[in-house]
């Protein structure tokens, strides 16, 4: 009770505009003697935080609050409270305060703290804000690198110990690693660690670890089952990126024979890096083998595979005129299954890059698509609304006019519409696209509509919150006015906040 007595004065401080030092102070020889129980405690870890927030870095009390709290580093380090104290301790203190929070941790042993869920942010705060301190945690951190590299939370010190620590102390690390890349690709932890080597080792370094990959003895960690592998198709990506030409020839050498498997699984991305940095050269030959491909890995299955629709984006991306003809050519006839799948980023794609006659093609099988693909089915499919959108937002009017046209005979189901996880999309699509007369109709028809299907209910449902979101942000002043008549004022704001932070 006493610490969070302590948080409301300071948050009414804050509110208040309150910054004199000597009231905080005050504030502190007050709690003083029970620092470390209320950095332990939720209450209390935020009145010490707000604390260590309003006191000057020479502050007295902050001097006293570290040397209280210091040797009981370790303990703060593993609480889930109190590691947030001591980071804010950590950032504000002067350095030789620095100096006695990282002695008692390496006394503990600084593997030990790292591996810990919260420890590791106590560690990554000190290589970042303290990184001459932090220098003497190394030899424990190296010690047992491989296991921490590997470790659910100890990879995250370990990647702060690269990026924070000098040249020549990352150098010593990436040596000591090298050769273990191989096996490190194959967890999510350890395969981050390799890509942050990759991205700051010098050109030496990524010559050693290129080699590593590219000389493997046993068929598991071949370069192509690397590049396919889950976790292991990041850092490949890594080296075509920051490797020397020679490292992008010789990997891209080794894998365009085998891009069609690549495209459809986690190598995608390695394929997509080969499109974007490869010469025209190699661009051609990744187009030809894709385009040449048949039966299951047929251009048709993988644009609408959940990798593979990526790959065939940056074939289109690229804007060749024989690539993108000949893509056009294969996938209009396809669009409808494309857009019901996830392949709809790619017919997203060909209606922004295609001509005229292109989109109005691809419109037109839309909008003469007989049940169960009629225009209004595909605006209520999870993949199919984002196409409709598109359409809606068409540089061709008549496109956008003859979508609209079809979709208003739900106008009166809005309510309805607006509660379901599909259909309120189509709500906010002709909210979004509509002219000011349509956005009026689906107003009114939501303001007036009755229970279960009343405003209030609607505001109040898991899908129903972006559509009065969507009320709110027209520019229409008399609907915002109505909405917020209608609904408690903090519902009608959450409508708005929840679009761009669900969890908030």
């Amino acid at each position: 009770s006493d610490a969070e007595g302590v948080y409301k004065v300071i948050d009414e401080a804050r509110w208040r505009r309150v910054w004199e030092q000597e009231i905080f102070q005050k504030i502190f020889q007050v709690v003083q003697k029970y620092v470390r129980a209320l950095a332990l405690k939720q209450p209390g870890t935020r009145a010490l935080q707000g604390l260590i927030d309003y006191f000057d870095k020479n502050s007295p009390a902050l001097e006293a609050m570290c040397t209280d709290l210091a040797p009981h580093s370790v303990e703060l380090c593993k609480s889930p409270h109190g590691n947030h104290v001591l980071k804010k301790l950590v950032e504000k203190v002067r350095p030789e305060k620095q100096a006695s929070i990282v002695e008692h941790i390496r006394c503990k042993g600084a593997d030990v703290v790292a591996k810990d869920q919260c420890g590791c942010r106590v560690v990554e705060r000190l290589f970042k804000h303290a990184p001459e301190h932090a220098r003497s945690l190394m030899p424990d951190l190296d010690r047992h690198a491989l296991k921490l590299a590997k470790s659910d939370f100890g990879n995250f010190a370990m990647q702060s110990r690269l990026r924070h620590c000098s040249a020549r102390d990352r150098s010593e690390l990436i040596r000591q690693l090298t050769p273990h890349t191989l096996g490190m690709t194959t967890k999510k932890t350890s395969s981050n660690v390799v890509e942050l080597m990759l991205e700051l080792g010098t050109p030496e370094e990524r010559e050693a670890i290129a080699r590593a990959f590219l000389e493997a003895e046993s068929a598991e960690d071949a370069l192509e089952q690397v590049a396919q592998a889950k976790f292991g198709c990041f850092p490949v990506t890594r080296l075509l990126e920051f490797g020397t030409p020679s490292i992008f020839e010789k990997i891209s050498e080794r894998l365009t024979p085998h891009v069609v498997e690549l495209a459809r699984g986690p190598g995608r991305r390695v394929v997509e890096a080969m499109l974007k940095m490869g010469s025209v050269q190699l661009r051609d030959d990744i187009a030809r083998a894709l385009l040449n491909a048949e039966g299951a890995h047929a251009v048709e299955e993988v644009a609408v595979d959940q990798f593979g629709c990526h790959v065939i984006r940056s074939l289109l991306a690229l804007r060749e005129f024989w690539i993108s003809e000949e893509l056009f050519k294969r996938l209009i006839p396809k669009v409808m299954q494309l857009a019901l799948s996830h392949g709809h980023c790619v017919v997203e794609l060909m209606l922004e890059l295609g001509t005229a006659d292109v989109r109005a093609t691809i419109a037109n099988t839309f909008l003469d698509a007989p049940h169960p693909n009629s225009l209004d089915l595909v605006a209520k499919n999870e993949f199919g609304c984002s196409v409709v959108g598109h359409l809606l937002k068409s540089r061709v009017p008549q496109i956008s006019e003859r979508v609209f046209k079809k979709l208003s005979p739900h106008v009166p189901h809005v309510p309805e519409l607006a509660m379901l996880k599909h259909g309120h999309r189509m709500v906010e699509l002709m909210l979004e696209c509509g002219t000011r007369k349509e956005q009026e109709d689906i107003a009114n028809r939501l303001l007036y509509a009755a229970d279960p299907h009343s405003l209030e209910q609607v505001a109040l449902n898991d899908f129903g919150r972006f559509i009065v979101g969507s009320l709110l942000e027209l520019d229409v002043s008399w609907i915002s006015a109505k909405v917020s008549e209608r609904l408690d004022l903090d519902l009608a704001r959450a409508g708005v906040r929840r679009r761009v932070e669900p969890e908030g």
